[in-house]
């Protein structure tokens, strides 16, 4: 696995990688937070599609439609992962989301956003 540079800036559910589990607190599980965030995807015009292959999954524009792809094989944290990552930019107040929803949303954005800085400034170290 290639250390430093820009491909470890990425979190590691989009390097093909496990990666640590996104933190859950318990009240849902991660399956049905899943749903949900496909739900409320869909209620914002993404089309959610989840498909078997060796690709890592995300959001891409096909044309004038606006996807995001799970791949089937890959569990439901990563899943998370990438639905959080692919809706952070969305606009999530014209949607209902339950409060263990949003949590998970929040946490797995803080969780990425650790990870880039923990690897933006272990590639400064080594200068």
């Amino acid at each position: 696995m290639k250390q430093g540079g820009v491909y470890d800036a990425f979190p590691l559910a989009f390097r093909g990688e496990p990666g640590p589990a996104p933190i859950v607190d318990g009240s849902m599980k991660t399956e049905q937070i899943v749903k949900e965030l496909t739900q409320a995807a869909r209620q914002m015009g993404l089309t959610v599609r989840m498909e078997k292959g060796g690709f890592r999954g995300g959001r891409c524009r096909v044309n004038d439609d606006r996807l995001i792809v799970l791949n089937k094989l890959h569990p439901p944290e990563r899943h998370l992962a990438i639905l959080a990552t692919s809706l952070q930019e969305q606009e999530l107040d014209t949607v209902f989301l339950k409060p263990a929803v949003r949590r998970a949303l929040q946490q797995s954005w803080a969780q990425q956003a650790a990870a880039v800085e923990v690897d933006v400034t272990e590639g400064a170290d080594a200068e």
